[in-house]
């Protein structure tokens, strides 16, 4: 009897010894060896969340994109994204726009297309843009140019003179490159509200009345769009064509011997006078360079208020730099003396000239103003 109840014992020991051997190895499979569940980039697509793409995209610590912030994230760092989601992108509400482009006063600006535009005094630099609802009292854009005129202090002078009750105090706003003088005025019940800026040598005025948010809207848009331009296309320009005020002549390869017109090769002529202000040099016995002698004025370099009155192709990335052809006369009204100084000047025939050598451009003396 006691041999048998040893016995049982002994078996009652093994038993637990293996339930505990057993139970080790299931916790160390557990632990160490089943796989995980390691899909942090799946993506689930959930139908009723909704997503806009331009919200602020949310990290979480292990690197997983949420990109809805109403969204939501397992616990094993899966994305939640709507498929409905809806992106939210810049409209540009000028892509249908027309575009009028002023070539003898280097300007262009774009317009809604079911608008109507005036240009039969746009010789004369005026153009009228608008289409204003019957019984607004607004009036369309006009746009001013004065040509020739930089006095800017005595046209806004004798802008503000041309109201009764005057205008606000004067304002500032940056576009097209320039900052234009801005001025409020009221008169009749409407607001006038004007843009002046010197550009090129001439004054320039944009200028529309007032009228409901969405006109006002509209015509901020479009004076958004106003671009000065001295630049030309050297593929498309001809004899006839006018920039900036001037109008060509000859369009010719500097030296036909080496082949065509090309973007290293050409010539062209320009008539018509053209205001710059800039530094010029008269040079001493020895000065120079380039085929330069004593007897030459050469202007090495213009400001940027008057640079937009003289042409340029669009790809020349040289700076401003020509010789005058009649340096006597040049020298008669600027002085004879050696050196560098600054003038105004009035100048006529510019004629670009491009090689790929030491050539400069050219134009002709008319005058210094004070």
């Amino acid at each position: 009897m006691k041999t048998n109840q040893k016995g049982i014992i002994n078996i009652l020991i093994l038993g637990l010894i293996c339930a505990l051997v057993v139970a080790g190895f299931s916790f160390a499979y557990v632990k160490y060896f089943k796989p995980k569940n390691k899909n942090t980039n799946q993506v689930v697509v959930n139908t009723n969340v909704n997503a806009n793409a331009n919200q602020n995209l949310n990290q979480n610590t292990n690197g997983t994109v949420v990109i809805n912030s109403n969204a939501s994230a397992n616990t094993n760092g899966t994305v939640v994204v709507n498929s409905n989601a809806n992106t939210n992108t810049a409209v540009d509400e000028t892509k249908d726009w027309k575009t009028y482009t002023n070539k003898e006063f280097g300007y262009s600006i774009k317009y809604p297309s079911d608008w109507p535009i005036d240009t039969q005094n746009s010789d004369q630099g005026e153009v009228k843009i608008g289409n204003v609802p019957e019984g607004s009292s607004a009036k369309p854009l006009i746009v001013y140019v004065y040509k020739n005129d930089s006095d800017i202090n005595r046209f806004i002078t004798s802008f503000i003179d041309g109201f009764p009750n005057g205008c606000g105090e004067q304002g500032s706003e940056y576009f097209a490159g320039t900052t234009w003088i801005t001025l409020d005025c009221p008169f009749n019940g409407q607001n006038y509200k004007s843009y002046s800026v010197v550009w090129g040598g001439n004054i320039y005025n944009l200028t529309y009345t007032r009228g409901s948010e969405s006109i006002n809207q509209t015509f901020n848009t479009i004076l958004s769009t106003f671009q000065f331009s001295n630049k030309f296309d050297l593929k498309g320009i001809k004899v006839g064509d006018i920039v900036t005020g001037m109008t060509v002549t000859s369009v010719v390869p500097y030296d036909a011997e080496h082949g065509a017109i090309s973007e290293d090769n050409y010539k062209i002529q320009f008539s018509g006078q053209a205001t710059i202000t800039g530094n010029y040099q008269i040079y001493a016995p020895n000065d120079g360079g380039m085929g330069i002698t004593s007897d030459d004025v050469c202007v090495i370099e213009v400001n940027e208020q008057t640079v937009a009155n003289l042409p340029k192709e669009k790809s020349d990335n040289r700076g401003v730099w020509f010789c005058f052809t009649n340096p006597a006369d040049a020298k008669s009204a600027l002085g004879s003396e050696p050196g560098t100084k600054t003038a105004t000047m009035v100048v006529d025939e510019y004629k670009i000239n491009y090689y790929p050598s030491e050539v400069y451009n050219t134009a002709k003396f008319i005058s210094k103003t004070e």
